[in-house]
């Protein structure tokens, strides 16, 4: 009897324990599926900033390159407006005539942009001058 009064007592419990149980599987597993979804989602995004990153790192080493072109170009440059001014003083210290290519200020002028050309320039057609007036 008290079997009997046990089992009806029991057989009840034992169907909403394992509803119970059932219900916590559930909710377990939909809980693991949304974190494995987070997971695949921040390890996407921290790909793509690591590629941003990258971008980000090679765009300031061509900067670096462009930057230490330019340096060198400018370099050349002062270079070269020291070379030339020289020549330029030269030109506008000569007394000036009406006859342009025969004057004296000319001829000194050209004489010496003639002279400061380098003998290698000959294969940088973009850096040798137009033939100079004789």
């Amino acid at each position: 009897m008290i079997g009997a009064i046990l089992g009806r007592l029991i057989t009840p419990a034992l169907l909403y324990l394992a509803g119970a149980l059932l219900v916590v599987v559930l909710g377990l597993a939909t809980a693991w599926r949304v974190e494995a979804s987070r997971r695949a989602g921040a390890e996407e995004s921290l790909a793509e900033t690591r590629a941003e990153l990258d971008a980000a790192q090679q765009a300031l080493a061509d900067r670096a390159r462009v930057i230490s072109a330019l340096e060198r170009q400018a370099a050349a440059a002062a270079a070269t407006q020291e070379r030339l001014e020289p020549i330029r003083r030269t030109i506008h210290a000569a007394k000036p005539t009406q006859a342009c290519v025969a004057s004296p200020a000319v001829s000194a002028g050209l004489d010496r942009l003639r002279a400061s050309q380098a003998p290698g320039a000959g294969n940088q057609p973009r850096a040798q001058p137009a033939e100079l007036p004789r």
